[in-house]
């Protein structure tokens, strides 16, 4: 997902090859290509010439050809940081004009405790009568504040009306497809509350208007932790996750137990999951799963880890899934 190389030109200019996603332009996603960027004490600027993932396989697609521009203010105080960027992107499809839009980003934490995030993409083309037009239309907004209360509570609040996005990871279970597709956009109000030292209360509130590409629904979660259980000294969390859309209804409940051993060099997490969902057609899928994880630091820069999933659902007797990870780091 993440592979360039970077050459520094001077103190404040370099050059980038290869899939890079720039914090400046944090949600455009991934960039195949060469990006040049210019960092100055306030100001920023840079240019990108290359291409966009494929969309169904996430592999290099030349055919995807997309090209550039972005300016960027920064300002630290003693106080916190404030960002702004504005880009123009041309994005086509075998050469031909596929999308042309304003990409607009802002983040501060100039207040005490506060912090805001915001990015919007506004199309500048489109087609009548298969001719390419100029339009301005608002096709993406996230918003998001955060606000640190206390050091023991903290709330947060966003609006998000991005498109919805495509994850590729093969061990995404169905179950996790339909939350993320559910729960990403509309209104969302979350908090984390830490009453005594080591448990912690939080949970997210959810809810999404309907609109022409997506129906009314509501969602919920919450959790509990422990995070030093006696005599096992291990962190102990019970959750709830409730569902509610057009087409479904639904509950998840679950619990995990984790714990690291040896200094840090060993850690192990057991999980496990019980899902009763009911369509309108009041056809149901239960679901119960456990999750095994391991991982053991063998050396400073060598990690192994191992995981190890069984499920039992109503679509099938028994499935058994079971996932290896070395990473070396140098």
């Amino acid at each position: 997902y993440d592979l360039s190389l970077k050459y520094d030109i001077s103190k404040t200019a370099s050059v980038l090859f290869g899939r890079k996603i720039n914090m400046n332009l944090a949600n455009i996603g991934a960039i195949d290509g060469l990006e040049f960027e210019n960092t100055g004490k306030f100001i920023s600027y840079g240019a990108v010439v290359g291409s966009r993932p494929d969309t169904y396989t996430y592999a290099i697609n030349p055919s995807l050809f997309q090209f550039g521009a972005f300016i960027s203010q920064q300002l630290t105080t003693n106080t916190g940081n404030m960002q702004t960027s504005v880009a123009l992107f041309n994005q086509t499809n075998n050469f031909l004009t596929d999308r042309r839009f304003v990409y607009l980003q802002h983040s501060n934490s100039l207040l005490k405790n506060v912090d805001f995030f915001g990015s919007a993409e506004v199309d500048l083309f489109g087609l009548k009568n298969s001719q390419p037009v100029t339009t301005f239309n608002l096709t993406s907004a996230y918003l998001s504040l955060r606000w640190g209360v206390s050091h023991k509570l903290s709330l947060a609040l966003s609006y998000d009306a991005r498109k919805n996005i495509y994850y590729y990871e093969t061990y995404k279970s169905f179950v996790d497809s339909l939350l993320d597709k559910e729960t990403r956009q509309g209104f969302r109000f979350q908090f984390n509350y830490q009453p005594i030292s080591h448990l912690s209360w939080g949970g997210t509130a959810g809810y999404r208007l309907a609109s022409t590409t997506a129906d009314q629904s509501l969602n919920g979660y919450t959790y509990l932790t422990y995070s030093q259980v006696p005599l096992i000294d291990a962190s102990f969390t019970i959750n709830a996750t409730a569902l509610k859309t057009s087409y479904l209804s639904g509950m998840i409940y679950g619990a995990s137990l984790s714990r690291d051993f040896f200094n840090g060099r060993f850690y192990a997490d057991l999980s496990y999951q019980n899902v009763k969902y009911t369509y309108n057609t009041t056809t149901q899928l239960l679901e119960n799963s456990t999750d095994i994880d391991l991982s053991w630091r063998i050396t400073r820069k060598l990690i192994f880890s191992m995981d190890m999933e069984f499920l039992k659902d109503t679509n099938t007797n028994f499935q058994g899934h079971l996932f290896f990870n070395i990473t070396q780091r140098f």
